[in-house]
């Protein structure tokens, strides 16, 4: 009876690590081989199949085709896109050497394709990771992933909008840049993109005009001594953005060591690396529309619930109110009067 079991046992672990997706990551325009790892064989043919499709692999020694075979039977896909993300079945056809007998071989790969993109401010950007395999996309923020695109949903946000399998940003912010990644229906990551704010922040239309003109549209003041960022619209949206982004910053180093702290340690960090600078040269923010600060709002709403080790949806209202902190809006207003 034991002897059954175990044989059972060993014959289900040989099946699952035969079956067991390897997965592959390749960058977007670049190469990637799927290994076959059958040697001294005589190989009779070799099919590469895919979610939808059948996939025609080139087999001669000359091809120019995007996916061709390699050595005894690896195979190469070129070029890599976004749309080649998924599930693959590579199966190889083979004679027997003893019994001359053809065999065949099958080995299962998850691809998944990465990229990294560069969008100036006010310009839209377009993210061809709607694939007809993915379930949803999520974005990286100070309060983890979150999910920003949904099947059977949509977006999740007046800013964007979802066409042709494209996910496009209406107009490029600051607080848009991070990391992007499509998962499919088993939460696998298909694909991963990583945005960030351009340093070539001038339009073609503007190279013909002097630094004088350039100068006139934005007028970037930099005071060394305050660390304050002033525009003539005096929208501090720069200002906050690069506070916001050293706030993450912040949390994401204490969320690393948090299991290793006390509730009173945690608070203590957090007041002294994250609330700090939410609070600094803060009365400049008064009269500020509420969507501007927003960003501020999201970083003390990540800290309370770090602080409490509380999940990323959890309210914070009564977080707050135990660790008697008021909320961004009101943190201003305090400081305005005080100063007064």
């Amino acid at each position: 009876m034991f002897r059954c079991l175990n044989l059972l046992l060993l014959f289900c672990l040989v099946y699952l690590s035969e079956n067991t997706d390897i997965p592959v990551t390749g960058i977007k325009g670049g190469n990637i081989t799927l290994t076959c790892e059958i040697e001294d064989r005589e190989i009779v043919h070799i099919d590469l199949i895919s979610e939808s499709k059948d996939i025609d692999v080139c087999q001669t020694k000359r091809c120019s085709g995007r996916v061709y075979k390699k050595e005894i039977c690896d195979v190469v896909i070129k070029e890599l896109s976004f749309s080649d993300a998924g599930k693959y079945i590579l199966r190889v056809h083979y004679n027997n050497d003893q019994t001359n007998v053809a065999q065949q071989k099958e080995r299962m790969y998850r691809l998944h394709i990465t990229d990294e993109i560069s969008v100036k401010i006010g310009k839209s950007l377009k993210l061809g990771v709607l694939l007809s395999n993915a379930d949803k996309v999520e974005r990286n923020s100070s309060e983890g992933w979150r999910e920003v695109w949904k099947r059977g949903h949509g977006v999740w946000s007046d800013r964007l909008t979802d066409a042709d399998g494209t996910l496009t940003i209406k107009q490029f912010t600051v607080n848009d840049a991070g990391t992007y990644r499509a998962l499919d229906s088993e939460a696998e990551i298909l694909i991963t993109v990583t945005v960030t704010e351009s340093e070539d922040k001038l339009d073609s239309t503007d190279k013909g005009k002097t630094n004088d003109t350039k100068h006139s549209n934005c007028t970037d003041l930099r005071l060394g001594v305050i660390g304050i960022i002033f525009y003539d619209q005096l929208t501090f949206k720069e200002h906050i953005a690069k506070t916001a982004r050293s706030c993450r910053f912040a949390l994401h180093n204490i969320r690393k060591i948090r299991p290793f702290l006390t509730q009173h340690a945690a608070q203590l960090l957090v007041q002294a690396l994250v609330v700090s600078r939410l609070d600094y040269c803060n009365a400049l923010l008064a009269g500020l529309p509420s969507n501007t600060i927003k960003p501020l709002q999201m970083i003390q709403n990540a800290a309370a619930r770090l602080i409490f080790n509380e999940p990323k949806r959890a309210h914070v209202t009564h977080l707050f109110i135990s660790l008697h902190w008021l909320p961004v809006a009101a943190r201003i207003k305090f400081k305005t009067l005080m100063l007064a």
